[in-house]
Formats: C-alpha cells, structure tokens, sequence
C-alpha cells in the first residue's frame, strides 16, 4: 500500500465542518476517504516555515510539533495562552495509506489512469496544500468548502 504525505499551511484556523453543503458521499464510482483524526500540528510563530522550506521535509523537523484533532479550531485546543491567541500561520501535516483502488497495478498513482480529489470542508481564510504526489494548491476565501 502506497504511502501519502499531506501538508497543511494555513494562515489562521483551520475549521472543518462536517455539515458541508454538498457533502461527498461513497458511492460505486467513487471512493471517500475522510482524514478526521490526529494531526502533526506546528504554528509558525514567525512565519519562517515557506522560506526555510518546512513542506519538503517531515514537520517534525521543523520544530517539535504536537497532535491536533481535525476538525478543531486550534485557538480552543489546550491551555497554551500564546496559541490561544496567536493569528498567523500554522503547519499541519498527516501521513495516510492511499487505498488500492486509486493506484494502477503497479501500485503507483497515474493521473492519467484515475483522479483524486481532495476536499477541504472548511479552512480558514488562507491555504496552501503540498502533498507527495505531483500537485500542490493555494486556497483564499472565508471558511468554505473547496
């Protein structure tokens, strides 16, 4: 089974909600895989982490990180007075199994054989997504579903 890096950079919070309009749903021609769970979370109290490239190695080389819930709001998280306070960007990174039947019989992902499309029900503002496989993207608007 394949091995798949996400990372998260987001400017303020990011806020999933599991009442989405137009919610994605399994069905025979389409496979869900929600992400929910315990992410590696790091904030970027000086906004360093794009200029010292923190998306091309393991977050945890970047500083010591510590398990966030997704979807939370990180502001509410813990009894840490400058991350309750603190608006700027914030790092998130989460490791997960790609399931078989989004990988050629080579066990690879092919974009030309299927597509994979990530849904973000809710971030805050400003986002930029990098992953292991060959695409990344940039997400600005208030906190919708894209």
């Amino acid at each position: 089974m394949h091995r798949n890096l996400v990372k998260l950079c987001a400017a303020l919070s990011i806020l999933a909600s599991a009442h989405a309009l137009l919610k994605v749903i399994d069905s025979p021609t389409r496979q869900v895989k929600s992400l929910d769970g315990f992410w590696d979370f790091l904030p970027d109290m000086d906004h360093e982490g794009i200029d010292q490239k923190w998306y091309e190695e393991p977050l945890d080389e970047a500083g010591p990180i510590r398990p966030m819930p997704v979807p939370s709001s990180y502001n509410d998280i813990g009894n840490d007075w400058e991350l309750q306070h603190h608006v700027g960007w914030v790092w998130y990174e989460r490791e997960f199994n790609t399931p078989a039947l989004w990988l050629n019989k080579k066990g690879e992902y092919d974009p030309e054989d299927r597509k994979i499309y990530l849904r973000f029900e809710s971030c805050h503002y400003h986002v930029e997504v990098v992953s292991s496989y060959p695409f990344s993207l940039t997400h600005s608007n208030i906190s919708l579903a894209f």
